[in-house]
């Protein structure tokens, strides 16, 4: 063992020297990993036969925001993660968790060449009803805790899109249609389990390591893989039943449903939740806006709820009621997410809203069917406003998690669909001009942005100056070394990326 030891630490070496044998070299990696992993485990080259289905694909493949990667590794232990992690920080290798591969940071394009730790084994649901618990390893995704929690007579607060990872939104802090009535999802998150930059394995919660807890709450991404973690379980609302609403409305009407917002303000009920889409449809004319709207109560409460959107006469409109298992069947404007539709080219720009500012709302959305002129190829963009109440958000204290913008009332990005790279700089300079003009009119001094949602604006924009020191000091003692500086990272040294040249993965690859 200690002679093919050496032997690889010498096949590495030639990494930095020579792309001579690089093919030889990322052979024996695998060859290296097949032998010390455990039997369950999964070693991958990309190109092979099956890896598009064994390893967990992008959301999207947008160059500016996307990893690569040498080699995809399926741990089935945690000890499996410890030894990819000790390697890597060892070898000075580049390596990311993949658990839904729906984040689209610019940030992970900081990733060249490296491991891809594919989590795809950490997939048990595991529900105690009297305890009202769900633990859940860290590649399950919305959609599949539906069913399991329907069936007990359980709920809890989820994302938008069923093929969103429950743990990587979780860590940002988490956002969704039960919001509303249940808070962020981290507001349920009882435990998770780590192994952590410093390969250690360790178990955070209130009771144990409760800092970690309160790290891992808002900005868990940065101190290491979570590949389980354990939440609450609420008893269903409402016997498990809601009604959606969706709603189209001509261009005419924007200046009108901007106004039924600017009303809603801080006064949204907590049943209520609004996802609305501004898109371009040629059959219904081109620039039009899709609402959906949820009530987790009655149809009578809800047709009162709604009937500010009602009254403008939307030119479509479906109002059902639907049991929570249905509910990622109309999740989103338009029917399922565009967050499934994998390999999308996708630049989004997002901010954070503490008030609906109607002029610049209104212009925004006249700026963007110039855009949709400007760039047919790009028809498919769209401009995104999510709206929760969020009274019970703002009921746990600020200084509770490392979440700093819990009296945000709006989340609102454009995703910007480039397929025409020769379009790439001007279609990302409407992308900035829709960040800036929104922040500047958003009800807070400053850009804030929502760290899932976030793509290259900085660590302060994200965590925020308040937060930022006692995250700095997780992070030097959970990832010293920065191994987790690949999505939306906080820094405790001087350099923007690590001075290592992984051009050489690259070039022997091709």
């Amino acid at each position: 063992m200690m002679l093919k030891m050496l032997i690889l630490t010498f096949l590495l070496s030639l990494f930095h020297q020579t792309s001579a044998f690089n093919n030889l070299s990322v052979n024996a990696l695998a060859a290296h990993f097949s032998e010390i992993l455990s039997p369950r485990s999964q070693v991958w080259l990309p190109g092979s036969v099956n890896y598009t289905s064994a390893i967990t694909q992008r959301w999207t493949i947008y160059p500016p925001a996307e990893p690569t990667y040498i080699l995809a590794l399926k741990p089935a232990l945690p000890s499996d993660i410890q030894t990819i992690i000790q390697f890597a920080s060892k070898h000075n290798v580049p390596f990311m968790a993949t658990g839904g591969g729906h984040g689209y940071s610019s940030t992970l394009h900081s990733c060249k060449n490296g491991i891809d730790i594919d989590l795809g084994f950490f997939h048990d649901i595991k529900i105690d009803k009297e305890a009202s618990t769900i633990t859940i390893g860290g590649s399950v995704k919305f959609g599949e805790l539906i069913q399991p929690l329907f069936d007990v007579g359980k709920e809890i607060q989820t994302g938008l899109a069923q093929c969103v990872g429950v743990v990587g939104a979780t860590l940002g802090a988490g956002l969704g249609p039960y919001t509303g009535l249940h808070g962020l999802v981290i507001d349920a998150l009882l435990e998770v389990k780590y192994v952590t930059g410093t390969g250690e394995l360790i178990t955070a919660s209130k009771t144990e390591n409760p800092e970690l807890f309160w790290g891992a709450r808002g900005a868990g991404h940065q101190f290491g893989v979570v590949y389980e973690a354990t939440y609450v379980a609420h008893d269903a609302t409402n016997d498990g039943q809601l009604i959606v609403a969706s709603m189209r409305f001509q261009s005419s009407e924007n200046a009108s449903l901007w106004e039924i917002l600017k009303d809603i303000g801080n006064n949204q009920p907590g049943e209520m939740s609004l996802a609305l889409q501004v898109n371009w449809n040629d059959e219904f004319g081109g620039l039009n806006i899709m609402i959906n709207a949820k009530w987790v109560g009655s149809m009578e409460e809800a047709l009162i709820a709604f009937s500010p959107f009602l009254s403008l006469s939307p030119i479509q409109k479906s109002i059902t009621k639907i049991p929570w298992t249905s509910l990622y069947d109309l999740s989103v404007p338009g029917g399922k997410s565009s967050s499934c539709d994998r390999g999308t080219k996708s630049s989004n720009w997002a901010v954070n809203l503490y008030t609906v500012s109607i002029p610049t709302f209104t212009h925004t959305f006249q700026k963007l069917a110039r855009f949709y002129s400007d760039f047919p190829s790009s028809r498919t963009s769209f401009w995104s406003i999510e709206k929760f109440a969020n009274s019970v958000t703002l009921s746990t204290q600020d200084d509770e998690t490392a979440y700093p913008w819990r009296n945000t009332t709006i989340y609102t990005f454009v995703g910007l669909q480039i397929d025409d790279e020769s379009q790439d700089d001007a279609i990302n300079a409407f992308g900035a001009s829709f960040q800036a003009e929104m922040a500047e009119s958003s009800g807070y001094d400053d850009l804030r942005v929502y760290i899932n949602y976030g793509r290259n604006e900085g660590e302060e924009v994200w965590y925020s100056e308040r937060k930022l020191p006692r995250l700095k000091a997780l992070k030097r003692k959970y990832d010293p070394l920065e191994l987790f500086s690949h999505y939306n990272p906080m820094r405790i040294s001087q350099h923007d990326e690590k001075d290592i040249d992984y051009g050489h993965f690259e070039r022997g690859l091709k």
